[in-house]
């Protein structure tokens, strides 16, 4: 009985003790989005696609669906002007070959008037 008193007013003494040293509360303003931003954003859709690791270019071009017309203008919001399974074929690689290098890739293609996005995750 005397252990259970020494381990419950322990326990209250450091209760207290972290309620007297609790840091003071920071207040934090959040930047709500402007209308312009959120109509920025609403401009370019995203579209994620899952490829396999062992997926080949031919293949991700594919899964990609581009339109007649529309082109892939910026890989990794860098400009590009090579052809689809050229961009691809080098990104792939590149996804196998580095273990560090990441799991996804940005892509933007343009046709016409539209523009979306496409993320293309790699596991």
């Amino acid at each position: 009985m005397f252990l259970y008193r020494s381990l419950t007013v322990g326990l209250l003494g450091a209760c207290c003790f972290m309620l007297t040293r609790r840091p003071a509360v920071i207040p934090v303003q959040l930047e709500l989005p402007t209308p312009a931003s959120i109509a920025v954003a609403q401009q370019a859709p995203l579209q994620v696609i899952d490829v396999a690791a062992n997926a080949a270019p031919d293949q991700v071009a594919q899964l990609v669906k581009l339109a007649p017309g529309e082109r892939i203008a910026m890989v990794d919001d860098l400009e590009v002007d090579n052809p689809v399974t050229a961009v691809l074929d080098v990104m792939m690689s590149a996804a196998r070959k580095e273990p560090g290098w990441r799991n996804f890739v940005d892509l933007t293609v343009r046709g016409g008037a539209d523009e979306r996005r496409i993320l293309l995750l790699m596991h």
